[in-house]
């Protein structure tokens, strides 16, 4: 049964609980209720679509055991919860939402699709009891980072971090351990992109990095630009090694000959000093014989001055 049963307006509580339970895909849009505590007695649901709807928060799914998709987008959601209890949940989309965290999934370890764009989310966490995940979309949100918050996550396939704020190359290679990841976006044509992608070489990076990779953002890999990038790498890996021994050699050199000069003036000051001494001895000894008095003591550093 679909969404569009005709439910009669006057059917009796019991043949609606009884209809309702029969449905098993149901689709709003733009519907005038204040929450989904109605859905406690659609329990035969497997889809649910809500859009465009304010709802206070994510209720009313608890005897919705066999939900496997569910869709709640554009319904200015602040967080993720209500989902202890649909343990059957194979994809979840809860796109252009206010969602600051992901966090209470534990419970759906049959979760194979998770869809997260459009939100204001920080980091990525969370995900290590979603071990079947293959598809993870957490696009235009505000993630710096990928480290190692995805390891557990040893199934994903395709991943889009598009418009987010991932700067460094370092992100890159923690995406290496992943060996099925077959789709990876951190620029997308609708999304936008990171700032990492404006790096040089950045493509070439990404392909030498994750060799597994079949798609780089949106656009296909071949195995020739695959060996490019490869050839591409090592050429550049070997010049920039090259530079960077040379700037080492140069730099040794400069520090060389600035110690040499350092000494050379060091002995220059030490001679000068010397004679200004001897000079300002004699001065002392003249000025003492113009007016009668004692020849001064010698002082310290001056050449011949008593030990």
């Amino acid at each position: 049964p679909e969404s569009e049963s005709a439910f009669d307006p006057a059917m009796t509580e019991e043949e609606f609980v009884r209809r309702a339970a029969e449905v098993e895909h149901l689709h709003m849009f733009m519907h005038n209720f204040g929450n989904l505590n109605l859905l406690d007695s659609f329990s035969g649901l497997r889809e649910l679509v809500v859009t465009l709807q304010t709802l206070p928060g994510i209720s009313g799914l608890s005897n919705c055991r066999h939900l496997e998709k569910l869709t709640l987008t554009e319904c200015r959601l602040e967080r993720i919860e209500g989902l202890e209890r649909c343990s059957a949940l194979r994809h979840v989309d809860l796109s252009r939402n206010r969602i600051r965290r992901i966090e209470r999934l534990d419970a759906l370890q049959a979760l194979e699709s998770l869809w997260l764009n459009e939100n204001a989310i920080t980091c990525l966490e969370n995900l290590h009891s979603n071990r079947r995940l293959r598809s993870l979309w957490v696009a235009r949100n505000e993630i710096a980072s990928i480290a190692d918050t995805l390891d557990a996550n040893t199934l994903l396939e395709d991943l889009n971090v598009a418009a987010n704020r991932i700067s460094s190359f370092r992100e890159i290679p923690n995406l290496a351990r992943l060996r099925f990841l077959r789709a990876l976006s951190t620029a997308d044509p609708h999304y936008g992109s990171n700032p990492v992608c404006l790096l040089c070489n950045y493509t070439t990076y990404c392909l030498f990095q994750l060799p597994q990779l079949q798609a780089l953002d949106r656009v296909a890999v071949s195995d020739e630009g695959r060996h490019l990038a490869e050839a591409t790498y090592t050429k550049k890996r070997m010049y920039y090694n090259m530079r960077i021994k040379t700037v080492k050699r140069h730099a040794s050199e400069a520090l060389a000959t600035a110690r040499a000069v350092r000494d050379e003036r060091a002995g220059q000051l030490g001679m000068t000093l010397n004679a200004l001494l001897r000079q300002l001895a004699d001065v002392e000894r003249a000025w003492g014989e113009l007016i009668g008095l004692p020849p001064p003591r010698a002082r310290p550093g001056a050449a011949g001055s008593p030990g």
